[in-house]
């Protein structure tokens, strides 16, 4: 299968008016990435497994599954996570979230292609 990491700005899209940045696909992102990265990865004092699902403690409202993550520039990494699908009568479409990881207690949450916020982990909320 052809390695579509340089086309995944493609699928980059806006989730409901400007509120939040993510994927929406019409395949499991993992048909469309090969070399999604799935080793466990440290962030908030939690680890993250692909394949199970987390809050990342608090971080989002619902336990949503951990997918895995993709190398960007300057060592940072793009962590993905799947919240839900939708069928219509001619398609399926798959919702994925994204956030990159800064450090072990730090992200960054993209929420238009030129603009997001930084959001640190302390005192066990995020802040």
């Amino acid at each position: 299968m052809k390695n579509l990491k340089k086309t995944l700005e493609d699928y980059k899209v806006m989730f409901g008016s400007g509120v939040g940045g993510g994927y929406i696909t019409t395949s499991p992102i993992t048909d469309l990435i090969t070399d999604l990265n799935k080793k466990p990865v440290s962030l908030a004092g939690e680890t993250l497994i692909a394949g199970q699902k987390t809050t990342l403690q608090g971080f989002f409202a619902r336990p949503i599954e951990y997918v895995g993550c993709i190398k960007i520039k300057n060592k940072m990494i793009e962590l993905v996570f799947h919240f839900g699908f939708e069928n219509t009568l001619f398609e399926t479409k798959y919702y994925y979230e994204s956030l990159h990881k800064v450090s072990a207690i730090r992200v960054f949450k993209m929420y238009s292609f030129s603009g997001g916020r930084d959001f640190n982990f302390k005192n066990n909320k995020w802040k």
